[in-house]
């Protein structure tokens, strides 16, 4: 994360709150980013948490496709073993 610079940092978290305010979500609970290349690959991403409450009601009004497509994640993560799931939702 320390080869990005002050701009790119800045765009990453401008886009996460650019895409909550598009989904019309008022806030959240948590967010932090992850990286490294300990996997196969360099990653680096923002994981943010929001309240289940208005994570169903984002949804509820998101379009169509973006609905339809969190279904295919929602069933393809079910495929996964508990120990893949990651935390659960947090209040």
């Amino acid at each position: 994360m320390s080869e990005l610079s002050d701009e790119e940092l800045g765009d990453l978290w401008c886009t996460a709150v650019a895409d909550m305010a598009a989904l019309g979500l008022p806030s959240f609970n948590s967010a932090i980013t992850n990286h490294g290349n300990a996997r196969n690959h360099a990653h680096l991403h923002l994981k943010v948490r929001f309240s289940p409450y208005h994570w169903q009601q984002a949804m509820a009004r998101a379009h169509p496709r973006l609905q339809a497509m969190l279904r295919v994640l929602q069933q393809f993560a079910a495929t996964l073993p508990p120990s893949k799931h990651g935390p659960g939702p947090k209040q």
